[in-house]
């Protein structure tokens, strides 16, 4: 099964992306593919993700109220302490987070709900 969104996406790389979320509560992965402006959604894990992020689907939501400040994410209110604390207490796992920090920036700007 694949998606393609109907608008264009923010291009965040010259190179296509692929960015892995495995839900461990309902054991269910979807791969993000971003290429060409586009964004693709794929069922399963896809290729070789540059990110991939392990935890629970509610804590996936959490990571997408994180507010972007001066362009990068802000870790000092409610929503980045809840998930600082994931990621200090192992709930939340991120492949690849430290080597593409800049590219875990981008996609968090796009993933963003605020």
């Amino acid at each position: 099964m694949a998606f393609v969104m109907k608008y264009p996406c923010p291009k965040i790389s010259r190179r296509s992306i692929r960015w892995e979320s495995f839900s461990i509560d309902i054991e269910a992965a979807v791969t993000l593919v971003f290429a060409g402006g586009k964004l693709r959604i794929e069922e399963g894990v896809i290729g070789s993700p540059e990110i991939v992020i392990r935890t629970t689907s509610d804590r996936v939501m959490d990571l997408n109220a994180l507010r972007i400040v001066g362009g990068l994410s802000w870790y000092l209110d409610e929503a980045g302490r809840r998930v600082l604390g994931h990621l200090f207490a192992g709930r939340l796992k991120i492949s690849g987070m430290f080597v593409h920090l800049a590219l875990l920036t981008r996609l968090t700007k796009i993933m963003s709900v605020m």
